[in-house]
């Protein structure tokens, strides 16, 4: 990504293999003018041998990673606190979309949820536990420690006790991706699995297989078409579909005009 090609270089897939195992590279090529000494640090520190290899959280404390955590004043969490409220009130169905999007989304699309996402990890280590969500919300909220903790257990869908990176996104997510048609149309197409214009439970159960409901209790998927379900076919269509997200917008719209408990 710095130099704009690959690390280890070869004729074929032997020479290409021959030289990752032994770390046969160098930044003698003239792609690498421009990068600077601690971006090319932060290289060698990672691609070594798994013993000598810098953890995640030692990464996101190298000095050429920490100069970027400061350049943008962070978002107040004031603002996300009504979305992850309103999150917590939203139907299973909603949520397993809002899932969907968030991982389709760019990160200049969600600049501030993943700022925001950095604020409240402050370890670093890719989760937010609940300690960190209460001191994050201390000064932001009148919210109880009870309340903090259901709006945990809503997001930490997988359900291991701390939200991660595509769990916190899909709550916060902006009305910019959350609302926009076209995103919309490619999350019913995803679950879709069939192609038929509906979607059942076993296609939205298999559609999410692997993911982040994964361990969810196999009776949300039951609840999900149901909550949405308006003609009782047991089935969802796009209009119902897209009404769940239409609820979604004007819940977006209370959210992102006002600050919490405003």
């Amino acid at each position: 990504m710095l130099s704009g090609y690959p690390p280890f270089d070869g004729d074929d897939d032997q020479q290409i293999y021959d030289a990752i195992l032994s770390l046969n590279y160098d930044y003698s090529d003239e792609v690498w003018e421009e990068v600077g000494d601690e971006a090319k640090d932060l290289v060698s520190n990672i691609l070594v041998h798994e013993e000598q290899r810098l953890t995640p959280k030692e990464c996101m404390n190298h000095p050429w990673v920490k100069q970027f955590h400061s350049q943008d004043s962070p978002p107040k969490s004031s603002k996300y606190l009504k979305k992850l409220e309103t999150y917590k009130e939203s139907s299973n169905l909603k949520k397993a979309i809002l899932s969907f999007l968030a991982t389709k989304a760019s990160d200049k699309d969600i600049e501030e949820e993943i700022a925001l996402f950095n604020q409240f990890d402050k370890n670093k280590d890719g989760y937010i536990t609940v300690n960190e969500l209460k001191k994050g919300m201390k000064n932001s909220s009148n919210l109880s420690e009870e309340d903090i903790e259901a709006i945990m257990a809503s997001i930490d869908t997988d359900m291991n006790g701390a939200i991660n990176y595509n769990e916190f996104i899909a709550a916060t997510l902006n009305a910019k991706v959350s609302t926009d048609f076209s995103r919309i149309e490619k999350a019913f197409e995803f679950f879709d699995l069939d192609c038929d214009g509906l979607i059942d439970e076993n296609e939205l159960k298999n559609s999410l297989a692997g993911k982040e409901f994964e361990k969810i209790d196999i009776s949300i998927f039951q609840e999900a078409l149901h909550e949405c379900d308006m003609n009782g076919d047991g089935k969802v269509d796009f209009s119902e579909f897209s009404i769940a997200m239409e609820e979604k917008l004007n819940q977006q719209i209370v959210a992102e005009s006002g600050t919490f408990g405003g």
